[in-house]
């Protein structure tokens, strides 16, 4: 038997999404996405980066990993990404 779970997200927010829902897997779980076009992400509170984002509306199975930093993402904000998992230690590198 399937069991979904329908994440918090509000009408209006869900109004910005664009295409189908679309099932993806990631870190062991099942999830239904759509497009959150030219989303802004600031980090530091000095770095702006403007980008389509896949955003979680539903899980379908399992239980997603808190957050994944994506390619797409790194390569817009020119970071670099570290990650030592047996310290549990992640961070972001920037030449600005």
């Amino acid at each position: 038997m399937t069991q979904s779970t329908e994440l918090s997200i509000s009408q209006i927010q869900m109004q910005k999404f664009i295409g189908e829902e679309k099932e993806v897997n990631l870190g062991g779980a099942q999830l239904k996405t759509r497009i959150l076009p030219n989303a802004e992400i600031i980090v530091g509170g000095k770095k702006h980066i403007n980008l389509p984002i896949q955003v979680p509306v539903k899980i379908i199975k399992g239980t997603p990993p808190p957050s994944i930093v994506g390619i797409d993402f790194l390569l817009a904000g020119k970071f670099k990404f570290f990650f030592d998992p047996s310290s549990k230690e992640s961070y972001l590198e920037s030449e600005d």
